[in-house]
């Protein structure tokens, strides 16, 4: 008879498996480098991006529009280098980019969980890069001398013939009412699926549980066996 533990192992390889045949995730440190135009939401009249709780992002330079245009501010990196490039990318954000970005709405600069599927795309002529952006992590505001934004946050990258990686996003804007911006987001690593290790320490924890119910009934017959009772 073909054993519990025998059973379960065979599983856990199969699990790892079927992560193998998986595809590779984006190389850590990959990054893209995009910018744009940008006016700074609520304010309070002032203008300054410094004081700014959202941010509406320019369509061809032009505010008030729904989401705004981007392009490429440097030649992408890692597994982006040959997929996305500067040649592809020839129209400046303001003359229509070579990407996409969704605006901030006033109040949502807050640290803490922001999901935006798609925050923002990129299409030189191959396949398009999508980040999705998941929470902000840090907000630095500096109004003394010219005023400025930084903004940091988390998110995933997704780009066909690749697992989907997490990634690390940074957006920095300076001066007041219609400005620029640049942003970098670059991969980071990949950790081992915590599910699959829970799920090996499960398979040992079995083991050891079975292996010692065993042991118990061995014991408890070679008892009964010199006492003449019946083991329980």
């Amino acid at each position: 008879m073909i054993s519990i533990r025998a059973c379960l192992l065979g599983a856990a390889l199969g699990l790892a498996c079927m992560a193998s045949a998986s595809a590779a995730p984006i190389l850590e440190g990959s990054q893209i480098a995009i910018t744009g135009g940008v006016d700074p939401l609520g304010a309070g009249g002032s203008g300054k991006i410094s004081m700014a709780t959202g941010l509406d992002f320019l369509n061809s330079g032009i505010a008030g529009t729904t989401g705004g245009t981007i392009a490429l501010n440097a030649a992408p990196t890692g597994s982006f280098a040959g997929l996305l490039t500067l040649a592809g990318c020839t129209l400046a954000a303001s003359a229509g980019g070579c990407g996409t970005i969704v605006d901030l709405p006033a109040g949502s600069l807050v640290l803490g969980a922001l999901s935006i599927e798609s925050f923002y795309t990129i299409n030189t002529g191959g396949p398009t890069l999508y980040f999705d952006l998941l929470s902000l992590t840090d907000i630095t505001r500096t109004s003394a001398g010219q005023s400025s934004l930084s903004i940091s946050g988390e998110g995933i990258f997704r780009l066909a013939g690749f697992d989907d990686t997490p990634a690390s996003f940074t957006l920095t804007a300076q001066g007041r009412n219609l400005t620029t911006f640049s942003a970098t987001t670059a991969a980071t690593a990949v950790p081992e699926p915590a599910s699959l290790a829970l799920f090996g320490a499960g398979l040992l924890g079995l083991a050891a549980v079975r292996r010692g119910a065993q042991a118990g009934r061995r014991l408890r017959a070679l008892s009964g066996n010199l006492t003449g009772r019946r083991p329980a």
